[in-house]
This record gives C-alpha cells, sequence and structure tokens, in this order.
C-alpha cells in the first residue's frame, strides 16, 4: 500500500487551542520503564524441510541490568516481535507484505519467563477448518488477548478480532470487523482500516456493537512501485488520548511523517506533520509518545519536543 503526496521541505504543525507546544524539559516527564527484561531479535540460518526453506529468527530474552541471557526462542517465520503485557511477556512471529497469511507463531510467558501457551497457526488449503491469526495487532482485554484475523470453515471466512483466552491460549470467539491494525484502551477497541482513504472505528467490547466511524486525514493514492519506498502506520496509546503515526518513503528518497492525535471518543485534537526530500534528516520524527496530557517526539538527531494537550 503505497501513497503520494508532494514533498515539501520543512516542519509544519496544524495548530489548534487544544494543542500547543510547551517548552518543558522532556526528562521532567519521562520515568524508567518497569521491565527488567531486554528482548534482542536476530535471523539465523533457514532449515530446510521437504525441499522447502524455512526461515527462522532467534529470539533472546535477557536481564535488563546483568545482561544474562535468560530464554531463547527460534520462530520459523522471517520476521518476530514482542509486547509486554500486564500479566507477562508477548512473543510472536510473522510473515509480512504479500505472504502475510503463510504463517504465524505467538507465545505468552508468564512473569517468570514460563510459557503460558504457544501457538501456531499454518496456511493449508487441505484443512476444512482453519484459524489465522496476526500477532503483530495483540492487545489486552480483561481476561482475554486479542488480535485481528479469521476463522475459515470450507468456503466460509469470517474477518474480525479473535478473542483467545489469556490462560491457556484457547480460541473463544470472532468479532466480524474489517481492518488491519488494533488498538484496545478499556472497553474500547479502535480499528484502522482503508479503501480509497483510512478510516477509525470504534467498537464497544462489551456490546459488540460500532460506536462510531471517522475518516482520517491521510488518503490511499497508488504511487509506482519502488522497493526502497514504503508506508507504516502506527497507533501510540496514551491514557485519555491516542495518535495515529504515519510515515512514509517515498520515491525520490523522500519522507512525509504526520501524526494526528484523538480523544477516546474519536474527536480529533489535531496533527503535526514532517516533510522533507531527505529520508534520514536530523528533524525526521523517530518516535512518539504520551505522559498524562503531553505529547513527546524524538526528532533523528535524538532531540525531544513536547506538546501540551488542552482538551
Amino acid at each position: 500500500m503505497f501513497l503520494g503526496i508532494i514533498i515539501i521541505l520543512g516542519l509544519f504543525f496544524s495548530p489548534t487551542s487544544e494543542l500547543s507546544p510547551v517548552d518543558i524539559p522532556p526528562e521532567e516527564l519521562l520515568v524508567e520503564t518497569k521491565e527488567n527484561y531486554l528482548v534482542e531479535i536476530k535471523e539465523i540460518s533457514p532449515i530446510i524441510s521437504n525441499k522447502t526453506m524455512i526461515p527462522r529468527v532467534k529470539v533472546t530474552i535477557k536481564d535488563k541490568y546483568s545482561n544474562k541471557t535468560l530464554v531463547n526462542l527460534t520462530f520459523k517465520t522471517p520476521e518476530a516481535g514482542y509486547k509486554f503485557f500486564n500479566d507477562g511477556l508477548f512473543l510472536y512471529g510473522y510473515y509480512s507484505g504479500w505472504d502475510s497469511g503463510v504463517r504465524s507463531e505467538a507465545v505468552f510467558l508468564d512473569h517468570n519467563l514460563t510459557p503460558k501457551w504457544w501457538k501456531v497457526c499454518e496456511h493449508n488449503v487441505s484443512t476444512y477448518e482453519s484459524i489465522y491469526f496476526n500477532p503483530k495487532t495483540a492487545q489486552e482485554y480483561e481476561g482475554y488477548i486479542l488480535m485481528l484475523g479469521s476463522i475459515t470453515k470450507g468456503f466460509d471466512k469470517v474477518r474480525g478480532i479473535l478473542f483467545f483466552n489469556k490462560t491457556n491460549g484457547e480460541f473463544i470467539k470472532v468479532l466480524p470487523a474489517e481492518g488491519f491494525d488494533l488498538l484496545v484502551m478499556g472497553k474500547k477497541a479502535y480499528l484502522l482500516s482503508s479503501r480509497e482513504k483510512y478510516y477509525l472505528t470504534l467498537y464497544d467490547l462489551e456490546t459488540e456493537e460500532v460506536i462510531k466511524t471517522i475518516e482520517t486525514s491521510i488518503e490511499v493514492i497508488s504511487q509506482p512501485i519502488d522497493p526502497f519506498t514504503g508506508v507504516s502506520i502506527d497507533f501510540v496509546r496514551g491514557g485519555n488520548y491516542f495518535a495515529l503515526f504515519f510515515s512514509e518513503i517515498l520515491a525520490g528518497n523522500g519522507v512525509c511523517e504526520k501524526i494526528c492525535i484523538y480523544s477516546l471518543d474519536l474527536e480529533i485534537v489535531g496533527c503535526i506533520d514532517f516533510e522533507s526530500h531527505d529520508p534520514q534528516d536530523k528533524n525526521k520524527i523517530i518516535r512518539a509518545m504520551f505522559v498524562d496530557d503531553y505529547l513527546i517526539l524524538e526528532r533523528n538527531n535524538r532531540k525531544k519536543e513536547v506538546y501540551k494537550i488542552n482538551g
């Protein structure tokens, strides 16, 4: 999925009364995270099975303070990731791009790094009933882990939000929905989808009903295929707000970024834009985070700036 956007050098701020830059040292707001582990991900040599080359990636968990290796895991996928949850550490392996449905793996470790469960989904045309999940979208909700995915029975496929029991990994149910990324905050789920534009849909997880759908300010426009271009859109979690962080490397080595902040009821608070001819520009935004009612942006030169949300 690619976007075509006119490149203009510089930083653009869409000022509103609800979002304004403030002169506060970021260090006064940031606190050390509670995680006691470091997670390292490394691609390792593939294996050959039935004349098929199977990629592998190794995940190593180390003590944050001593750097001692505590756990090693290997996924039979080309990529891997992790998320720190309230009840443990969620590790996963996955395929991305055109072969994203080939195989996914997920393992949930408790705080002692003991595996509670390990699930694998693999494409198999001969299977009548199958479950596919996208572990990159995993979110906590009460006694469940939620992931976007699909349930297939014969020729019938239902896409949506899959509910898995957090204790044993058992599949519980599916909430029909369309989208490619998921954020859960409290009893609300936010689903990002795309057609000619990007849309945000708010679901009530208790009633399983759609509350609201809005159109974002980002359009989906095709541009020439280029192996060096690419788009990423990520949720940034806050307390009373969340953000969409859009970043694109354009043909011609340009970069376009946009961060839009929303209330939990999907009211737009404000947006910050950055565009440059140089994808390594020192002012490129590499990270966004919330601390209470403040948004902190980290630039490519490691400098941080703070915005106050007054909504």
